[in-house]
Protein backbone atom coordinates (compact mmCIF):
# COMPACT_ATOMS: atom_id res chain seq x y z
CA UNK A 1 0.00 0.00 0.00
CA UNK A 2 1.27 3.48 -0.85
CA UNK A 3 0.55 5.95 1.83
CA UNK A 4 1.26 8.77 -0.40
CA UNK A 5 -1.29 7.59 -2.96
CA UNK A 6 -3.86 10.57 -2.44
CA UNK A 7 -6.47 8.92 -4.76
CA UNK A 8 -5.88 5.71 -2.70
CA UNK A 9 -6.36 7.40 0.81
CA UNK A 10 -9.72 9.71 -0.94
CA UNK A 11 -10.95 6.42 -1.77
CA UNK A 12 -10.73 4.94 1.37
CA UNK A 13 -11.82 8.09 2.84
CA UNK A 14 -15.24 7.83 0.96
CA UNK A 15 -15.67 3.35 2.05
CA UNK A 16 -15.06 4.49 5.58
CA UNK A 17 -17.44 7.57 5.52
CA UNK A 18 -20.21 5.10 3.28
CA UNK A 19 -19.67 2.29 5.65
CA UNK A 20 -20.22 4.41 8.70
CA UNK A 21 -23.35 6.26 7.60
CA UNK A 22 -24.68 2.12 6.73
CA UNK A 23 -24.08 1.55 10.78
CA UNK A 24 -25.20 4.40 12.24
CA UNK A 25 -28.16 6.88 12.74
CA UNK A 26 -28.25 9.63 9.22
CA UNK A 27 -27.50 12.50 12.05
CA UNK A 28 -24.53 10.99 13.58
CA UNK A 29 -23.29 9.77 10.28
CA UNK A 30 -22.69 13.27 9.20
CA UNK A 31 -20.98 14.67 12.33
CA UNK A 32 -18.29 11.85 11.44
CA UNK A 33 -15.67 14.23 9.01
CA UNK A 34 -12.95 13.14 6.71
CA UNK A 35 -9.82 14.16 9.26
CA UNK A 36 -11.53 11.82 11.45
CA UNK A 37 -12.20 9.07 8.97
CA UNK A 38 -8.36 9.76 8.35
CA UNK A 39 -7.33 9.07 11.85
CA UNK A 40 -8.61 5.82 12.10
CA UNK A 41 -7.91 4.58 8.58
CA UNK A 42 -4.52 5.05 9.53
CA UNK A 43 -4.82 3.54 12.84
CA UNK A 44 -5.31 0.54 10.82
CA UNK A 45 -3.22 0.62 8.03
CA UNK A 46 -6.37 1.69 5.61
CA UNK A 47 -7.92 -1.28 6.24
CA UNK A 48 -11.60 -0.03 5.75
CA UNK A 49 -13.01 -2.75 7.42
CA UNK A 50 -10.87 -2.96 10.70
CA UNK A 51 -11.04 1.45 10.83
CA UNK A 52 -14.60 0.79 11.14
CA UNK A 53 -14.80 -1.49 13.85
CA UNK A 54 -12.22 0.69 15.32
CA UNK A 55 -14.59 3.18 15.08
CA UNK A 56 -17.43 1.26 16.93
CA UNK A 57 -14.99 0.01 19.41
CA UNK A 58 -14.45 3.83 20.00
CA UNK A 59 -17.57 4.97 19.94
CA UNK A 60 -18.95 1.51 21.89
CA UNK A 61 -15.99 2.85 24.69
CA UNK A 62 -17.65 6.23 25.56
CA UNK A 63 -21.43 5.47 25.75
CA UNK A 64 -20.60 2.79 27.99
CA UNK A 65 -18.30 5.28 29.94
CA UNK A 66 -21.09 7.85 29.62
CA UNK A 67 -18.48 9.77 27.89
CA UNK A 68 -20.73 11.82 25.23
CA UNK A 69 -19.75 15.26 25.36
CA UNK A 70 -15.78 16.32 26.67
CA UNK A 71 -15.64 20.32 27.86
CA UNK A 72 -12.17 20.18 29.36
CA UNK A 73 -14.07 23.92 31.16
CA UNK A 74 -16.05 21.47 33.44
CA UNK A 75 -15.10 19.57 36.70
CA UNK A 76 -13.85 17.86 37.46
CA UNK A 77 -12.48 16.79 34.10
CA UNK A 78 -10.74 20.52 34.59
CA UNK A 79 -8.77 19.09 37.58
CA UNK A 80 -8.36 16.16 36.36
CA UNK A 81 -6.44 17.29 33.34
CA UNK A 82 -4.51 20.05 35.27
CA UNK A 83 -3.29 17.48 37.98
CA UNK A 84 -0.51 16.18 35.69
CA UNK A 85 -1.41 12.16 36.21
CA UNK A 86 -1.57 11.35 32.46
CA UNK A 87 0.53 13.84 30.40
CA UNK A 88 1.55 13.35 26.56
CA UNK A 89 5.33 14.26 26.30
CA UNK A 90 6.96 16.39 23.96
CA UNK A 91 9.78 13.99 23.58
CA UNK A 92 9.42 10.72 21.08
CA UNK A 93 10.49 7.62 20.86
CA UNK A 94 13.65 6.68 18.20
CA UNK A 95 11.41 5.53 15.53
CA UNK A 96 9.15 8.63 15.91
CA UNK A 97 6.54 7.01 18.21
CA UNK A 98 4.52 9.72 21.00
CA UNK A 99 5.08 9.53 24.58
CA UNK A 100 1.94 9.10 26.94
CA UNK A 101 2.63 9.33 30.83
CA UNK A 102 0.49 7.95 33.51
CA UNK A 103 1.49 8.89 36.95
CA UNK A 104 0.40 5.92 39.13
CA UNK A 105 0.93 7.54 42.82
CA UNK A 106 -1.02 10.93 41.80
CA UNK A 107 -4.29 8.40 41.29
CA UNK A 108 -6.71 8.48 44.29
CA UNK A 109 -9.97 5.98 43.37
CA UNK A 110 -11.76 8.04 46.40
CA UNK A 111 -11.34 11.48 44.78
CA UNK A 112 -12.11 11.12 41.55
CA UNK A 113 -13.73 8.54 38.93
CA UNK A 114 -13.43 6.33 36.26
CA UNK A 115 -15.22 8.15 33.97
CA UNK A 116 -13.33 11.59 34.84
CA UNK A 117 -9.78 10.07 34.29
CA UNK A 118 -10.75 8.83 30.73
CA UNK A 119 -12.32 11.71 30.00
CA UNK A 120 -8.71 13.37 30.43
CA UNK A 121 -6.96 10.63 28.61
CA UNK A 122 -9.07 10.51 25.38
CA UNK A 123 -8.96 14.44 25.21
CA UNK A 124 -5.58 14.63 25.78
CA UNK A 125 -4.98 11.74 23.28
CA UNK A 126 -7.06 13.60 20.75
CA UNK A 127 -5.13 16.42 20.72
CA UNK A 128 -1.87 14.25 20.55
CA UNK A 129 -3.41 12.30 17.30
CA UNK A 130 -3.75 15.90 15.50
CA UNK A 131 0.05 15.37 14.57
CA UNK A 132 0.73 13.34 11.25
CA UNK A 133 3.60 11.90 12.67
CA UNK A 134 1.32 10.29 15.67
CA UNK A 135 -1.27 9.33 14.05
CA UNK A 136 1.85 7.13 11.40
CA UNK A 137 4.30 6.27 14.11
CA UNK A 138 2.07 4.79 16.95
CA UNK A 139 2.49 5.74 21.34
CA UNK A 140 3.92 4.20 23.75
CA UNK A 141 2.36 4.02 26.62
CA UNK A 142 4.48 4.34 30.07
CA UNK A 143 2.66 3.46 33.54
CA UNK A 144 4.85 5.54 36.16
CA UNK A 145 4.33 3.65 40.02
CA UNK A 146 7.29 4.95 41.10
CA UNK A 147 6.03 5.96 44.87
CA UNK A 148 3.30 4.71 44.26
CA UNK A 149 1.07 2.65 47.02
CA UNK A 150 -1.38 -0.36 46.75
CA UNK A 151 -3.80 2.69 47.37
CA UNK A 152 -3.29 4.67 43.81
CA UNK A 153 -3.21 1.15 42.33
CA UNK A 154 -6.79 0.77 40.39
CA UNK A 155 -6.70 -2.36 38.81
CA UNK A 156 -10.57 -1.76 36.98
CA UNK A 157 -9.23 1.58 35.69
CA UNK A 158 -6.06 -0.03 34.21
CA UNK A 159 -8.11 -2.66 32.58
CA UNK A 160 -10.09 -0.19 30.78
CA UNK A 161 -7.26 1.91 29.61
CA UNK A 162 -5.92 -1.46 28.05
CA UNK A 163 -8.88 -1.59 26.53
CA UNK A 164 -8.89 1.99 25.45
CA UNK A 165 -5.49 1.96 23.55
CA UNK A 166 -5.61 -2.08 22.38
CA UNK A 167 -8.62 -1.44 20.63
CA UNK A 168 -11.15 1.35 21.48
CA UNK A 169 -8.66 4.55 19.93
CA UNK A 170 -6.94 5.69 16.83
CA UNK A 171 -3.65 5.11 18.03
CA UNK A 172 -1.23 2.64 16.92
CA UNK A 173 -0.10 1.31 20.55
CA UNK A 174 3.30 0.02 19.98
CA UNK A 175 4.04 -1.06 23.46
CA UNK A 176 3.50 -0.69 27.06
CA UNK A 177 6.29 0.04 29.92
CA UNK A 178 5.16 -0.54 33.38
CA UNK A 179 8.03 1.52 35.43
CA UNK A 180 9.37 0.33 39.14
CA UNK A 181 6.57 -2.04 39.76
CA UNK A 182 6.47 -2.76 43.37
CA UNK A 183 6.06 -6.58 44.52
CA UNK A 184 2.81 -6.94 45.48
CA UNK A 185 1.96 -5.83 41.30
CA UNK A 186 3.17 -9.12 40.41
CA UNK A 187 0.04 -11.05 40.89
CA UNK A 188 -2.71 -7.67 39.06
CA UNK A 189 0.12 -7.45 36.33
CA UNK A 190 0.08 -11.40 35.41
CA UNK A 191 -3.94 -11.21 34.93
CA UNK A 192 -3.25 -7.82 33.33
CA UNK A 193 -1.60 -8.97 30.48
CA UNK A 194 -4.46 -11.67 29.32
CA UNK A 195 -6.42 -8.45 28.36
CA UNK A 196 -3.84 -7.67 26.00
CA UNK A 197 -4.00 -9.39 22.43
CA UNK A 198 -0.97 -11.90 22.11
CA UNK A 199 0.57 -9.77 19.28
CA UNK A 200 1.67 -6.48 21.84
CA UNK A 201 1.63 -9.17 24.96
CA UNK A 202 5.38 -9.62 24.21
CA UNK A 203 5.60 -5.80 24.14
CA UNK A 204 4.24 -4.99 27.84
CA UNK A 205 7.23 -5.25 30.11
CA UNK A 206 7.84 -4.17 33.68
CA UNK A 207 11.16 -1.76 33.95
CA UNK A 208 13.17 -0.24 36.57
CA UNK A 209 13.41 3.35 35.81
CA UNK A 210 17.55 3.57 34.78
CA UNK A 211 16.39 0.75 32.25
CA UNK A 212 14.10 2.94 30.80
CA UNK A 213 16.84 4.75 28.72
CA UNK A 214 17.73 1.50 27.02
CA UNK A 215 14.19 1.81 25.12
CA UNK A 216 13.76 5.62 24.92
CA UNK A 217 16.26 8.20 24.64
CA UNK A 218 17.11 10.00 27.62
CA UNK A 219 16.23 13.59 25.74
CA UNK A 220 12.60 12.61 25.83
CA UNK A 221 12.50 11.52 28.40
CA UNK A 222 11.56 13.37 32.11
CA UNK A 223 14.12 14.10 34.78
CA UNK A 224 12.55 11.69 37.13
CA UNK A 225 12.58 8.63 34.76
CA UNK A 226 16.26 9.59 34.58
CA UNK A 227 15.64 11.24 31.57
CA UNK A 228 17.16 15.11 30.59
CA UNK A 229 13.55 16.50 29.20
CA UNK A 230 12.50 19.59 31.41
CA UNK A 231 8.43 18.99 29.90
CA UNK A 232 5.92 21.15 31.41
CA UNK A 233 2.71 19.40 31.89
CA UNK A 234 0.61 22.62 32.29
CA UNK A 235 2.32 24.21 29.03
CA UNK A 236 0.96 20.95 27.24
CA UNK A 237 -2.50 21.46 28.91
CA UNK A 238 -2.30 25.12 28.30
CA UNK A 239 -1.95 24.77 24.65
CA UNK A 240 -5.56 23.85 24.45
CA UNK A 241 -6.14 27.49 25.47
CA UNK A 242 -7.23 26.11 28.66
CA UNK A 243 -8.60 29.21 30.68
CA UNK A 244 -6.43 29.76 33.62
CA UNK A 245 -8.64 32.03 36.34
CA UNK A 246 -12.00 30.31 35.86
CA UNK A 247 -14.76 31.32 37.76
CA UNK A 248 -15.50 28.52 40.16
CA UNK A 249 -18.29 26.35 38.62
CA UNK A 250 -21.46 26.27 40.39
CA UNK A 251 -22.18 22.51 40.23
CA UNK A 252 -18.81 21.97 41.95
CA UNK A 253 -18.73 24.77 44.49
CA UNK A 254 -22.40 25.17 45.71
CA UNK A 255 -21.45 27.86 48.62
CA UNK A 256 -18.64 29.54 46.35
CA UNK A 257 -21.47 32.06 44.74
CA UNK A 258 -21.72 35.51 43.47
CA UNK A 259 -18.23 36.08 42.76
CA UNK A 260 -17.52 39.30 41.33
CA UNK A 261 -14.61 39.17 38.60
CA UNK A 262 -12.96 41.77 36.48
CA UNK A 263 -14.85 41.46 33.00
CA UNK A 264 -11.33 41.00 30.92
CA UNK A 265 -8.94 37.79 30.54
CA UNK A 266 -6.31 38.26 33.43
CA UNK A 267 -3.97 36.53 31.58
CA UNK A 268 -4.25 37.75 27.95
CA UNK A 269 -2.05 35.37 25.55
CA UNK A 270 0.12 38.45 23.89
CA UNK A 271 3.66 37.89 22.90
CA UNK A 272 4.46 41.15 23.82
CA UNK A 273 5.92 42.65 27.26
CA UNK A 274 2.88 44.45 29.31
CA UNK A 275 5.67 46.97 30.92
CA UNK A 276 7.17 49.66 28.83
CA UNK A 277 10.66 50.84 28.55
CA UNK A 278 11.08 53.45 31.63
CA UNK A 279 14.95 54.39 31.01
CA UNK A 280 15.77 54.01 34.72
CA UNK A 281 15.69 50.18 34.74
CA UNK A 282 19.00 47.66 35.43
CA UNK A 283 20.17 44.41 34.33
CA UNK A 284 21.47 42.10 36.52
CA UNK A 285 25.23 43.07 36.79
CA UNK A 286 24.35 46.75 36.77
CA UNK A 287 21.97 45.97 40.13
CA UNK A 288 24.97 43.38 41.35
CA UNK A 289 26.87 46.45 40.92
CA UNK A 290 24.32 48.95 42.55
CA UNK A 291 24.15 47.40 45.76
CA UNK A 292 27.71 46.72 45.91
CA UNK A 293 28.23 50.65 45.59
CA UNK A 294 25.51 51.45 47.82
CA UNK A 295 26.10 48.86 50.71
CA UNK A 296 23.83 47.90 53.08
CA UNK A 297 23.05 51.72 54.59
CA UNK A 298 22.13 52.90 51.00
CA UNK A 299 19.79 50.05 50.27
CA UNK A 300 18.04 50.65 53.45
CA UNK A 301 17.28 54.61 52.59
CA UNK A 302 15.99 53.69 49.14
CA UNK A 303 13.94 51.21 50.74
CA UNK A 304 12.62 54.14 53.37
CA UNK A 305 12.73 56.36 50.32
CA UNK A 306 9.96 53.47 48.41
CA UNK A 307 7.73 53.55 51.53
CA UNK A 308 7.60 57.14 51.66
CA UNK A 309 5.92 57.36 47.96
CA UNK A 310 2.64 57.69 47.69
CA UNK A 311 0.24 54.63 47.05
CA UNK A 312 -1.27 54.49 43.05
CA UNK A 313 -4.48 53.31 44.65
CA UNK A 314 -6.51 52.95 47.94
CA UNK A 315 -6.48 50.13 50.72
CA UNK A 316 -10.10 51.01 52.12
CA UNK A 317 -11.73 47.32 51.62
CA UNK A 318 -8.26 46.02 53.79
CA UNK A 319 -9.01 48.89 56.27
CA UNK A 320 -12.36 47.13 57.30
CA UNK A 321 -12.68 46.30 60.73
CA UNK A 322 -14.00 42.77 59.49
CA UNK A 323 -10.58 42.37 57.17
CA UNK A 324 -7.97 43.79 59.43
CA UNK A 325 -8.00 40.56 61.68
CA UNK A 326 -6.98 39.08 58.46
CA UNK A 327 -4.19 41.10 57.59
CA UNK A 328 -0.34 39.75 59.34
CA UNK A 329 0.59 43.66 59.93
CA UNK A 330 -1.17 46.55 59.99
CA UNK A 331 0.88 48.48 57.44
CA UNK A 332 1.15 45.39 55.04
CA UNK A 333 -2.28 45.90 52.85
CA UNK A 334 -3.55 45.15 49.39
CA UNK A 335 -4.51 47.62 47.19
CA UNK A 336 -8.40 47.49 46.16
CA UNK A 337 -7.56 47.71 42.26
CA UNK A 338 -5.39 44.88 42.56
CA UNK A 339 -6.30 42.64 45.05
CA UNK A 340 -7.27 39.14 44.75
CA UNK A 341 -10.93 38.81 45.09
CA UNK A 342 -12.60 35.30 46.39
CA UNK A 343 -15.91 33.83 45.83
CA UNK A 344 -18.55 35.19 48.32
CA UNK A 345 -19.37 32.66 50.88
CA UNK A 346 -22.79 32.95 52.05
CA UNK A 347 -21.72 33.22 55.62
CA UNK A 348 -23.51 35.76 57.66
CA UNK A 349 -20.61 36.09 59.87
CA UNK A 350 -18.71 37.36 57.48
CA UNK A 351 -19.40 39.93 54.99
CA UNK A 352 -16.77 40.29 53.76
CA UNK A 353 -15.56 36.64 52.88
CA UNK A 354 -14.33 37.51 49.58
CA UNK A 355 -11.26 39.15 51.15
CA UNK A 356 -7.84 37.77 51.80
CA UNK A 357 -4.76 39.81 51.73
CA UNK A 358 -3.51 38.58 48.14
CA UNK A 359 -2.47 41.12 45.37
CA UNK A 360 -2.32 40.31 41.38
CA UNK A 361 1.27 40.52 39.83
CA UNK A 362 2.57 41.34 36.76
CA UNK A 363 4.53 39.22 34.25
CA UNK A 364 6.80 40.05 31.75
CA UNK A 365 4.06 38.83 29.19
CA UNK A 366 1.09 38.42 30.84
CA UNK A 367 -1.42 40.81 33.24
CA UNK A 368 -2.31 39.62 35.97
CA UNK A 369 0.37 36.43 36.01
CA UNK A 370 1.52 35.81 39.53
CA UNK A 371 0.03 36.23 43.00
CA UNK A 372 1.72 37.75 45.91
CA UNK A 373 0.56 36.97 49.54
CA UNK A 374 1.59 37.46 53.02
CA UNK A 375 1.87 34.46 55.29
CA UNK A 376 -1.29 33.15 55.81
CA UNK A 377 -2.34 33.19 59.56
CA UNK A 378 -3.83 30.19 61.52
CA UNK A 379 -7.75 32.20 60.61
CA UNK A 380 -7.12 32.62 56.96
CA UNK A 381 -5.55 29.01 56.12
CA UNK A 382 -9.08 28.31 54.93
CA UNK A 383 -9.09 31.35 52.56
CA UNK A 384 -5.68 30.97 51.29
CA UNK A 385 -6.49 26.84 49.95
CA UNK A 386 -9.84 28.48 48.49
CA UNK A 387 -7.60 31.20 46.56
CA UNK A 388 -5.46 27.97 45.66
CA UNK A 389 -8.47 26.62 44.39
CA UNK A 390 -10.58 29.04 42.43
CA UNK A 391 -7.28 30.51 40.91
CA UNK A 392 -6.03 27.16 39.91
CA UNK A 393 -2.64 28.03 41.13
CA UNK A 394 -0.10 25.35 40.75
CA UNK A 395 2.78 26.02 42.27
CA UNK A 396 3.41 27.86 45.42
CA UNK A 397 6.66 29.15 46.14
CA UNK A 398 7.48 30.27 50.27
CA UNK A 399 10.66 32.43 50.58
CA UNK A 400 9.96 32.77 54.23
CA UNK A 401 10.27 30.47 57.05
CA UNK A 402 7.37 29.85 59.72
CA UNK A 403 9.23 30.52 62.11
CA UNK A 404 12.88 33.19 62.09
CA UNK A 405 14.83 34.30 64.58
CA UNK A 406 12.28 33.33 67.32
CA UNK A 407 9.38 35.80 65.33
CA UNK A 408 6.18 33.64 64.00
CA UNK A 409 6.74 34.64 59.97
CA UNK A 410 3.79 32.53 58.37
CA UNK A 411 1.41 29.28 59.96
CA UNK A 412 1.60 25.89 58.69
CA UNK A 413 -0.82 25.63 56.43
CA UNK A 414 -0.30 22.55 54.99
CA UNK A 415 0.61 19.10 56.54
CA UNK A 416 4.31 19.29 58.03
CA UNK A 417 4.38 14.90 57.72
CA UNK A 418 4.58 13.20 54.26
CA UNK A 419 1.68 11.06 53.63
CA UNK A 420 -0.46 13.41 56.47
CA UNK A 421 -3.72 15.51 55.53
CA UNK A 422 -5.57 18.89 57.34
CA UNK A 423 -8.78 19.92 56.94
CA UNK A 424 -8.80 23.76 56.27
CA UNK A 425 -12.16 25.17 55.68
CA UNK A 426 -13.96 23.38 53.03
CA UNK A 427 -10.70 21.86 51.56
CA UNK A 428 -9.07 18.72 52.93
CA UNK A 429 -5.02 18.92 51.91
CA UNK A 430 -2.95 15.94 51.16
CA UNK A 431 1.20 15.91 51.39
CA UNK A 432 1.88 13.38 49.00
CA UNK A 433 5.32 13.63 48.77
CA UNK A 434 8.66 15.49 50.09
CA UNK A 435 11.38 16.14 47.80
CA UNK A 436 14.92 17.62 49.25
CA UNK A 437 17.25 19.73 47.05
CA UNK A 438 20.16 21.48 48.55
CA UNK A 439 18.69 25.12 48.48
CA UNK A 440 14.98 24.21 48.86
CA UNK A 441 12.28 21.43 49.52
CA UNK A 442 9.56 20.33 47.10
CA UNK A 443 6.81 19.43 48.81
CA UNK A 444 3.85 18.16 46.49
CA UNK A 445 -0.11 18.53 47.79
CA UNK A 446 -3.10 17.54 46.78
CA UNK A 447 -6.29 19.70 47.26
CA UNK A 448 -9.73 18.06 47.75
CA UNK A 449 -13.10 20.16 47.87
CA UNK A 450 -16.53 18.16 47.44
CA UNK A 451 -14.73 14.83 46.29
CA UNK A 452 -13.05 16.51 43.68
CA UNK A 453 -9.18 16.72 43.92
CA UNK A 454 -7.90 19.52 42.36
CA UNK A 455 -4.23 19.67 40.29
CA UNK A 456 -1.23 18.45 42.11
CA UNK A 457 0.37 21.58 44.28
CA UNK A 458 4.14 22.16 44.42
CA UNK A 459 5.54 24.18 47.18
CA UNK A 460 8.71 25.10 47.07
CA UNK A 461 10.17 26.19 50.49
CA UNK A 462 13.54 27.45 50.71
CA UNK A 463 16.30 25.86 53.43
CA UNK A 464 17.52 29.49 54.20
CA UNK A 465 15.39 31.95 52.84
CA UNK A 466 16.79 34.99 55.01
CA UNK A 467 19.46 36.22 52.06
CA UNK A 468 16.66 35.90 49.39
CA UNK A 469 14.23 37.63 51.30
CA UNK A 470 16.35 40.38 51.94
CA UNK A 471 17.05 40.81 48.09
CA UNK A 472 13.34 41.72 47.56
CA UNK A 473 12.43 43.42 50.92
CA UNK A 474 15.65 46.25 51.12
CA UNK A 475 17.02 46.58 47.89
CA UNK A 476 14.05 48.43 46.61
CA UNK A 477 13.47 45.70 43.96
CA UNK A 478 10.11 45.40 42.94
CA UNK A 479 7.63 42.58 43.54
CA UNK A 480 7.63 41.98 39.44
CA UNK A 481 11.28 41.91 39.27
CA UNK A 482 11.68 39.98 42.37
CA UNK A 483 9.43 37.20 41.24
CA UNK A 484 10.99 37.09 37.40
CA UNK A 485 14.29 36.55 39.74
CA UNK A 486 12.80 33.36 41.26
CA UNK A 487 10.70 32.41 37.88
CA UNK A 488 14.35 32.21 36.17
CA UNK A 489 15.88 29.91 39.10
CA UNK A 490 13.23 27.15 39.33
CA UNK A 491 12.11 27.63 35.67
CA UNK A 492 8.49 27.40 35.94
CA UNK A 493 5.63 29.87 36.76
CA UNK A 494 5.47 31.06 40.37
CA UNK A 495 2.10 32.01 41.72
CA UNK A 496 2.61 32.60 45.28
CA UNK A 497 5.31 34.12 47.50
CA UNK A 498 4.45 34.87 50.90
CA UNK A 499 6.51 37.60 52.98
CA UNK A 500 6.49 39.65 50.27
CA UNK A 501 5.29 43.49 50.82
CA UNK A 502 2.33 43.00 49.52
CA UNK A 503 1.09 47.02 49.25
CA UNK A 504 3.85 47.64 46.09
CA UNK A 505 2.10 45.32 44.01
CA UNK A 506 -0.13 47.73 42.35
CA UNK A 507 2.71 49.89 42.00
Amino acid sequence: MRWADISYISLAVEEFLSEVRSREHPHSAALVSQPTAVKFLMARKFDVSRATDLFQAYKNTRIKEGIFNINPEEEPLRSELLSGKFTVLPGRDAKGAALALFTARLHRSDVTTHRAVLQAIIFQLDKAIESVDTQRDGLIFIYDMTNSSYGNFDYELCVKILDLLKGAFPARLKCVFIVSSPLWFRAPFAVLRLFVREKLRERVCTVKAHELSNYIPVSSLPEHLDGTSRYSHVAWIQSFSLPRHPQPPPSQCPSLSGASQPDEDPCPQEEVSVHMPDGVGMNVLELVEHVKKRKKKGIYQEYEEIRKEPPTGSFDYSKLLSNQIKNRYSDVLCLDQSRVRLCQLCDDEDETSDYINASLMDGYKRSNAYIATQGPLPKTFGDFWRMVWEQMVLIVVMTTRVVERGRVKCGQYWPKEEGTTEQHGHFLVRNTSIQLYQDFRLINMGCIYNGVCSSLVALFSWQQVTNLAAVMAHCGISPRKYVSLIWSYIGQEVRKCSSVSTSFCGQ
